[in-house]
């Protein structure tokens, strides 16, 4: 018979989403009969929910206190007579209560991005519950084992409260909200945004410190009469599951547990683009993201599916994509392998397919109709982020921010710039690489299956698709990917791949020394950066070149122009068929694009 593990949590949380995953997971491993020990706060509400489970120690753990001598003196006789296999701490407070006792796997599950590595260092290894948390640390300087495992919400079937509980009619149009009432969650935005639509109602799920400025924002809108606060409440979903949306409007939101308790209540999602949905949601086929503090893009996000048939969809691929990743079953066993020891023998990120970010100017209906089109046969998943113009970029185009590059930029150059710079922190934020592109890029039917390959690659920072018709100085081939380490002229802002390791890379040097997209990206030699051979894009400006008629309208290719500079090129992007030794390795993109490569109209 196999001994049970043994598992010591420390965990000093309050009461929230964090911690209501603390006692899911806690129960869960209960069930598959692994022995357990606590250590939490006094008084927490929860805490008759894991009583069951084994002993639970009570200690405030402040700094410097008689309290956190005690505790320190508990835990080591505890795991001395009791001898763990795992010391499991919940955030970095509680990782400085790990003991260094030799015998057990000590770790920190991360739910938010930590500030500094300094109570890590007893750790073995961290968890985060998103990508984005386990490559932040390691941009820390973190050289330890490091794994994403994500949530998975609690196991309940939801049963809708009665509208008539909170007076509030049957037939209206009825939006929910739930979490910590604190500046981060960005409630006032959602009371605003209610205010906006004048017969919707409003549930507000949670309690916290913001409370009584969410109040008087209601009475200030005149809309106190349509706005319900339940206070605290032990399982949000029953309240999610009596509205006909769930809206969360976070400013900083590293995942957001509720979401998924409103995928399964099969009620529709409208979020921001914070950490955590920007990794998981995909824009109108799990709900509906909206960019931070866009007032009208959450209003008009709602009405949308208040108007529309599109709720159908996004309530389908929300509960399709909870089964399909973030099952209990599938995240209970990856901690019992990590509790195990087991650092690295599998993946504990959820599959699924490289999301594509467009880059879209207000306006631009054809280019994003073609777009649409293009992904939709391509397979890919995509979202729009709505270009920067002259008119609202960060700063004034007379800035001296602006004038630190080599020649005086134009408004227009100042903007893409500024949009190119919104998709990178959009990557460095979701912790998993993006195909990015603009609204003008035509893309190889190869693309998804490079993309695929991508995927799982680490160690990369940058992948160009294009070439544009420019010489570029080469190196090796990559080991297992159509790739080759590109070394000069990384001319192609209109498609690439980027990872969060280069996405911080680009923002840094943007930051400092503003340029073209194209040239940030040429000059950002600390960044590891790869040519796909073939090139496997273009943009529209190059139809010419290579014999296209736009707007992307193929018909049977034309004979092959000239060579470029007197060299033969190859069909379909390819570069030349052979390559001279790397200090003379210059190739060339190709001057034909036959016809079945590219989705056209």
């Amino acid at each position: 018979m196999t001994t049970p593990i043994k598992v010591l949590h420390i965990h000093f949380g309050k009461d929230g989403g964090a911690e209501r995953f603390f006692v899911s997971l806690v129960q869960a491993l209960g069930e598959k009969n692994v022995e357990q020990r606590f250590v939490i706060r006094p008084h927490r509400k929860w805490r008759d929910e894991i009583d069951d489970l084994g002993e639970i120690i009570e200690n405030h753990y402040r700094r410097l206190s008689f309290c956190s001598l005690m505790l320190d003196w508990k835990l080591y006789r505890l795991v001395r007579e009791w001898n763990p296999d795992a010391i499991m701490a919940w955030m970095p407070r509680a990782a400085r209560a790990i003991p260094n006792w030799p015998n057990a796997v000590k770790l920190t599950r991360l739910g938010d991005f930590p500030a500094n590595l300094k109570h890590f260092s007893s750790c073995d290894v961290l968890v985060g519950n998103m990508p984005g948390i386990s490559s932040h640390c390691k941009s820390l300087g973190w050289d330890k084992p490091v794994q994403t495992i994500t949530n998975f919400p609690p196991d309940i079937l939801a049963r809708p409260v009665s509208r008539s509980d909170l007076d509030t009619p049957d037939d209206v149009f009825l939006i929910s909200g739930a979490g910590r009432f604190v500046p981060r969650k960005g409630f006032d935005l959602l009371v605003r945004a209610v205010a906006r639509i004048p017969d919707a109602w409003l549930w507000l799920v949670g309690d916290g410190d913001e409370r009584k400025n969410l109040e008087r924002l209601a009475n200030n809108l005149a809309i106190s009469d349509r706005v319900r606060f339940t206070g605290w409440v032990r399982e949000p979903i029953h309240y999610i599951a009596s509205t006909d949306v769930f809206a969360m409007p976070s400013r900083h939101e590293p995942l957001g547990n509720v979401v998924l308790e409103a995928w399964r209540a099969k009620v529709p999602v409208v979020a921001t683009r914070s950490e955590g949905p920007s990794w998981y949601m995909v824009n109108e086929s799990n709900g509906l993201l909206v960019n931070i503090d866009d007032l009208d893009g959450f209003v008009n996000a709602i009405n949308l599916l208040k108007y529309t048939s599109l709720v159908h969809a996004v309530v389908d691929g929300g509960y399709r994509d909870l089964e399909s990743r973030f099952g209990k079953e599938r995240i209970v066993n990856q901690y019992l392998e990590l509790l195990s020891g087991n650092f690295g023998l599998q993946s504990f990120l959820p599959a699924r397919k490289m999301r594509v970010i467009i880059i879209n100017i207000a306006g631009e209906t054809a280019r994003m109709s073609f777009q649409h089109k293009q992904m939709e046969s391509l397979g890919l998943d995509w979202e729009r982020l709505e270009a920067v113009t002259p008119h609202t970029l960060s700063r004034p185009p007379d800035h001296v921010h602006w004038q630190r590059w080599e020649r005086p930029m134009k408004a227009r150059e100042m903007a893409i710039l500024e949009s190119h710079c919104k998709a990178w922190k959009r990557v460095e934020n979701s912790g998993i690489p993006h195909l990015i592109i603009e609204d003008d890029a035509m893309l190889s039917t190869d693309v998804p299956t490079l993309l695929d390959k991508l995927e799982a690659e680490s160690g990369l920072d940058h992948v160009t698709l294009e070439v544009r018709n420019r010489k570029k100085l080469v190196g090796r081939h990559h080991a297992s990917l159509p790739l080759r380490r590109l070394y000069q002229d990384r001319t192609g802002a209109g498609a690439y791949v980027l990872w969060p390791s280069g996405a911080r890379k680009l923002l840094k040097r943007a930051s400092t020394r503003p340029a073209l997209a194209d040239a940030i990206i040429c000059a950002a030699y600390e960044m590891e950066t790869w040519q796909a051979t073939p090139a496997l894009a273009i943009q529209m400006d190059q139809c010419k070149t290579y014999s296209m008629i736009p707007p992307i309208r193929f018909v049977t290719p034309p004979p092959t122009p000239p060579p470029l500079s007197g060299r033969k090129s190859g069909a379909s992007f390819h570069y030349l068929s052979s390559y001279p030794p790397l200090s003379k390795s210059i190739t060339y993109g190709s001057a034909s694009f036959v016809k079945d490569c590219c989705i056209g109209t």
